[in-house]
């Protein structure tokens, strides 16, 4: 896969491992002490407690000493990918639980795998959202020029349609697409519909560096962002208003923003969960493709 030595260099520096531990034979596991390396993805200041990892083969786990004893025998002679499975999880919770943490999530991270054309993309967006209000929205030279092609006094739909998807960019385009970046970005923060494109507020150490928006009119109806978590590494987020969700306009912005990424020879990825299947279809219709499972702990709530 496209990425692949990047991702085990990076993954390398935040298991305190060497590249090659991520591509053993499924059951030959690798654990390590947890540390603090320069160059990792910048979502904790302490050192993990517990956090694991696997490509899809073998599994590697960086943890405070404490839980090795428990985690080498959790670990031994299994398949690296079957640790993520619930019956395996309940006894690492359980011990996890003695030390005052419990298990976060399951991450489920996409890397690129293929270009994807973003005006295929907008097409199919603009005829799902649109419909036949689509004919409404040719201008008078348009109509002008089917009508003198044809016999029909009123050319089918298809002609308008593809009339006016041709020409969008004529009459004003349906949708405005904008572009914004680092410091431009402050004033998105807080927004409501912005819950993940952007972070919260603000993070020096993983900025949020390019959000990309579409409007109908003055009206917000979609945006993807990243954050650069390591250098040169872009995490795509997305956020689409309910009203316009499941026409395709989440997919269309992750792949302009993907394909911008990529022509600036950054690297884009992408996360969600395992049962969020709108998300991994934006994923998937952007030419990302599954690369990586990664689980941790955090502290528990007193």
């Amino acid at each position: 896969m496209q990425y692949s030595k990047e991702l085990t260099k990076l993954l390398a520096r935040e298991y305190n491992c060497s590249p090659e531990d991520f591509l053993r034979p499924e059951k030959e596991n690798v654990l390590t002490v947890s540390a603090l390396k320069r160059g990792r993805r910048m979502y904790y200041k302490k050192k993990y407690f517990f956090h694991m990892c696997t490509l899809g083969g073998n599994a590697v786990i960086t943890a405070d000493e404490r839980l090795h004893p428990f985690l080498s025998e959790f670990m031994r002679e299994k398949a690296g990918y079957w640790l993520f499975e619930m019956s395996n999880l309940h006894p690492l919770e359980a011990e996890l639980n003695r030390f005052g943490h419990t298990l976060t999530d399951s991450y489920h991270m996409f890397l690129p795998r293929e270009r994807v054309d973003s005006e295929q993309l907008q097409d199919s967006l603009i005829i799902k959202i649109y419909g036949k209000e689509i004919i409404s929205l040719a201008t008078e030279d348009m109509i002008a020029k089917l009508r003198s092609g044809s016999r029909d006094p009123e050319p089918d739909f298809k002609e308008y349609a593809n009339a006016v998807l041709k020409n969008h960019a004529e009459i004003g385009g349906l949708i405005d697409l904008k572009w914004f970046s680092d410091s431009d970005i402050l004033p998105f923060y807080g927004h409501p519909l912005l819950k993940n494109a952007i972070l919260k507020e603000f993070a020096p150490e993983r900025p949020d560096r390019i959000l990309l928006c579409a409007y109908i009119g003055d009206e917000l109806i979609g945006a993807a962002g990243c954050s650069e978590d390591a250098k040169n590494w872009m995490q795509i987020g997305v956020d689409v208003a309910e009203s316009y969700r499941s026409k395709g306009l989440g997919s269309l912005l992750v792949n302009m923003l993907k394909n911008e990424l990529e022509d600036r020879f950054l690297i884009p990825f992408y996360g969600t969960s395992v049962s969020n299947y709108r998300s991994w279809n934006i994923a998937l219709n952007c030419g990302f493709r599954p690369a990586w499972v990664e689980i941790g702990s955090t502290p528990k709530e007193r």
